[in-house]
């Protein structure tokens, strides 16, 4: 009796598990976003970010990044608000920027509070969260100089010890209009490439710069790298203080996606962007394409001496001092 106990047990947990599988649709990377707002309301929205993971992880980053720009947007639908704890840091943070812009643009620039609060919730992402929210303000907004005005003082008005977060996004979403459909692109070029770094007030100098190579870099991609980056460090070396640090770190940022995990490229192009503090600033951010204990940090850094090879490490391990070129620390 008891056998025929144990085994009932075990086909009962058999059809539960068969249940379970069957239950849960199949999906693949590239399905579009309803499939994956079905997706996830069977699995639930951080099982389908998991599941989602593993799918992107072979694809270029830059197609990572639009993919999870449709999955944020899916997870927005299945979710609501609630299902923004699914979202992270990877895939240059494309869950964040779509679910946000997503609860902005349904609820108004009312909830930008509620979902700051909500971002503070998340140990460890809360920065790119927030910079997630300075696109989905933006986006809201529009596309004109009064608009990124009016975004920043939004971001200045949030419950958030770290504005400087929402500032990048504004500022990226500015330039590089992510959040339109269509073929409106990026912010076309003007005459005076820092235009609107200029007209802003000097609380926004380091997140402004910081964006700027990012920008630059979009109209330069029909040249070859190592001349984009020498124009970029060009750019940058015209500016003075903060600014021109927050722009070297910048450059440094797009040397990430530029250098392909080639460390020899990625010297290259700092070294084409400028020398001395300039370069080492530009290398110290490029770090930023690894893991903390990946070698290739220290690798990156290895060919400079002195005062310059310090900064380069130093700024290379301390996420603290890095944020303060972001403009994220004010």
């Amino acid at each position: 009796m008891r056998n025929v106990f144990l085994v009932g047990v075990v086909l009962a947990l058999i059809g539960l598990g068969a249940w379970y599988f069957t239950s849960i649709p199949t999906i693949a990377a590239e399905a579009s976003e309803e499939e994956w707002a079905s997706y996830i309301a069977s699995a639930g929205g951080a099982d389908a970010y998991a599941r989602f993971t593993e799918l992107v992880s072979p694809l270029p980053l830059s197609r990572q990044h639009e993919l999870a720009h449709r999955f944020g947007g899916a997870l927005y639908t299945a979710e609501n608000v609630s299902g923004l704890a699914a979202c992270d840091n990877q895939f240059s943070y494309g869950c964040f920027h779509e679910f946000l812009a997503r609860a902005i643009a349904e609820h108004g620039i009312a909830i930008i509070n509620e979902l700051s609060d909500r971002c503070a919730e998340k140990s460890g992402t809360e920065l790119n969260c927030q910079h997630g929210l300075g696109h989905g303000v933006l986006a809201s907004r529009g596309y004109t100089f009064e608009d990124i005005e009016a975004s920043l003082k939004n971001c200045d008005a949030l419950n958030s010890p770290t504005p400087g977060g929402c500032f990048g996004g504004a500022f990226m979403e500015y330039n590089m209009r992510t959040m339109l459909s269509g073929d409106e692109g990026v912010r076309p070029m003007e005459e005076n490439v820092y235009d609107v770094c200029d007209a802003l007030p000097s609380r926004y100098t380091r997140a402004c710069h910081y964006s700027l190579p990012q920008w630059w870099n979009a109209h330069l991609r029909a040249e070859e790298r190592v001349s984009a980056y020498k124009k970029m460090g060009e750019r940058c070396a015209l500016l003075s203080g903060d600014a021109r640090r927050s722009c070297f770190a910048g450059t440094g940022i797009e040397v990430v996606t530029d250098m392909r995990g080639s460390v020899e490229e990625g010297k290259a192009y700092c070294a084409a962007a400028g020398q001395g503090e300039d370069r080492a600033l530009c290398l110290a951010l490029a770090t930023q394409a690894f893991p903390p204990d990946d070698p290739r940090r220290s690798e990156l850094c290895s060919t400079l001496t002195g005062e310059q090879k310090v900064l380069c490490d130093t700024y290379g391990k301390d996420q603290e001092l890095v944020l303060t070129l972001q403009g994220f620390s004010i």
